[in-house]
């Protein structure tokens, strides 16, 4: 995460060199990983298949500012992952958001076919916790997650999302998701 990263600017935001493609300062899996023929961590087989939870965004103050329903489908294939995320809203409108990307070394590299200012990097910190860091410009505007994935059995999981906005604390959104 960019506040562990040797490269940060004290204790706010890290600076641009921390931002997504540097390695986080220590590598993934020391004494804890088991990577594959591939490079893939053990945990992200484990979320292969179709999740689906609630989705909660609080505003900094903590005040509710939305909830939608999530459908995540995500598959892997030797080193290429392939992830597809269906949105509805309580007013009945969709969206859907497809990712893909490749793990080498224990990270997962990402894009995203649906937003072309995407980037992502995620990795095995623990037995079951996966980090993950992700950055894009809309309209504009630098926005930055920070993503925690904690596996609290093999069914279910809890995501919880730190949001900036041009380096701004901007929000938390959590789901709690089931595999179907």
């Amino acid at each position: 995460l960019g506040w562990l990263h040797p490269s940060t600017t004290g204790m706010g935001a890290p600076s641009e060199e921390a931002m997504i493609l540097d390695s986080p300062g220590w590598a993934p899996g020391e004494g804890m990983l088991d990577l594959d023929a591939h490079g893939v961590p053990a945990l992200f087989r484990r979320i292969q298949g179709s999740w689906r939870g609630r989705y909660y965004k609080l505003s900094p103050d903590a005040s509710r500012q939305s909830a939608f329903d999530g459908l995540f489908t995500i598959s892997i294939a030797g080193n290429r992952y392939l992830q597809t995320n269906h949105y509805q809203f309580d007013d009945g409108s969709t969206m859907e958001l497809t990712f893909s990307g490749t793990f080498a070394n224990g990270y997962l590299s990402m894009e995203s076919e649906s937003r072309q200012n995407f980037r992502a990097r995620a990795w095995q910190a623990g037995a079951d916790l996966i980090l993950f860091e992700s950055l894009k410009v809309e309209a504009g505007v630098r926005i930055r997650y920070l993503e925690m994935i904690l596996f609290d059995s093999p069914a279910t999981r809890a995501r919880t999302t730190l949001e900036y906005r041009d380096g701004a604390f901007a929000g938390v959104n959590f789901i709690r998701e089931e595999k179907l």
